[in-house]
């Protein structure tokens, strides 16, 4: 029993840190799966339902971000508006407040702490709101959302040298929405800023800017643009190396985990009983699995007008996480020679204070199991995200018109289809339409 009541609190110590990792890998494939198939209203119910479990209160902005595109793929453009504006504020607030309680990163891991959006997914999330406002006809919040985006990608292009410092698309976007309203000058310097944004990223994003061309007439027409949110995010995994010492020498294990604690938890136990052992993980992305590969649009009078990449979200995501890297390993190495010392330490004082070998066997695997069964790498990532943004634009006579969207697989077979009725074009005037596919 002396032996087996540490062993117990260990476990339920381990099971309570390793709680606020965020949502699990199984569920984040559920939400996947549920918005592929396009039941968006499933997804946005299992979210809300997974609240607490899932996602907790470290994880608050993730579940604005995670439910706020699930409704906005059904068209439930107004709560999908005040979550995207929540997750902002959430992320606003934990940019500006000190954050001055870090111990448990450096003794834990980085999940300890509240999930922030990296900068794609802050420049995206005022993407999504403007178009949630534009599916309202209100063009004038859009362009505020969109002031908001150039304002923060500017400067963040200003404070970091890395490749990866703008946003091309959002860039673009803005500068749509800028035309809209009037304001060429502003218009002008963010098409400027995605040009060469679009330039600079070209070996890393296959995506590039959107068609341009008018037509002679175009100002007797209306133009329609079209957002397809194409393809399943990556996903990213914790890959643990294991690094044990005995009395016999030293012992490199190499395991790769998708996030299971109970893998972990049982390399754990199997590493203590050869002695003090050091977990490093660290996180990386795995591609996901989809069928779509290129999308169109087919007007009434026969006509189809393919789309194109003007987002990669998937290298997006793929080239921060390269390019954040060096920050990422400073702290787990800073973590893992603390956790090491404070486990020597712990091992020492257990020696000299008691002749029982096997109490000193337990102190040993005790903090083996703490230290192995914590070290997890931070895997959290806005969940519900495409791969890749797909858009098409087409200038129209004014009118109403029947369009029909068809997602196609690599063999160029439809794999998803909707039919938009009675879509209304202006003369002068942009009409946004989106669609969500991600089979």
């Amino acid at each position: 029993m002396i032996i087996a009541r540490p062993r117990f609190l260990i476990v339920v110590l381990t099971s309570i840190l390793c709680a606020c990792a965020g949502p699990s890998l199984q569920y984040k494939k559920d939400i996947s799966n549920l918005m592929a198939n396009q039941q968006f209203e499933n997804a946005s119910a299992k979210i809300k339902a997974n609240q607490k479990k899932q996602y907790g209160d470290r994880n608050a902005v993730l579940y604005q971000l995670d439910l706020a595109l699930a409704q906005q793929a059904s068209y439930n453009t107004k709560d999908s508006t005040a979550n995207f504006l929540e997750a902002q504020r959430l992320n606003d607030d934990l940019i500006t407040k000190s954050v001055t309680k870090n111990l448990g990163s450096v003794m834990i891991n980085d999940n300890t702490l509240p999930y922030k959006m990296p900068m794609y997914e802050q420049a995206l999330n005022y993407f999504f709101t403007a178009l949630n406002y534009l599916g309202e006809n209100n063009f004038e919040d859009a362009a505020v959302e969109m002031r908001k985006a150039v304002f923060f990608l500017d400067r963040y292009r200003e404070s970091t040298k890395k490749t990866y410092n703008d946003d091309p698309f959002v860039q673009y976007f803005a500068s749509m929405i800028f035309e809209d309203i009037g304001q060429l000058s502003s218009a002008r310097i963010a098409r400027t800023n995605a040009l060469n944004a679009y330039e600079k990223l070209k070996g890393y994003f296959n995506a590039s800017a959107p068609n341009s061309t008018l037509p002679p007439n175009y100002k007797d027409l209306g133009e329609l643009v079209f957002i397809h949110y194409s393809g399943k995010s990556p996903i990213k995994i914790s890959n643990q190396v294991s690094v044990s010492w005995d009395r016999l020498g030293f012992i490199l294990n190499n395991n790769n985990s998708l996030q299971g604690t109970p893998k972990q938890t049982i390399d754990a136990v199997f590493s203590g009983l050869y002695g003090r052992t050091i977990a490093i993980s660290y996180p990386v992305y795995i591609d996901a699995l989809y069928q779509g590969r290129t999308s169109a649009l087919v007007l009434q009078d026969g006509r189809l007008i393919k789309t194109k990449n003007v987002a990669d979200i998937a290298s997006a995501a793929k080239l921060t996480l390269e390019e954040e890297s060096s920050a990422i390993w400073a702290r787990t190495a800073t973590r893992v020679v603390t956790k090491f010392i404070l486990s020597k330490q712990a091992h020492d004082v257990a020696r000299k204070n008691s002749d029982n070998d096997e109490m000193t066997f337990l102190v040993d695997l005790a903090t083996t199991i703490f230290n192995t069964a914590t070290e997890q790498a931070d895997t959290r990532a806005w969940a519900t995200l495409p791969a890749q943004i797909k858009m098409a634009n087409v200038f129209l006579e004014p009118g109403e018109y029947n369009i029909d969207f068809y997602n196609y697989n690599a063999a160029g077979m439809p794999i998803d289809t909707y039919h938009f009725d009675n879509v209304k074009i202006k003369k002068g005037k942009r009409t946004y339409l989106w669609r969500y596919s991600s089979k």
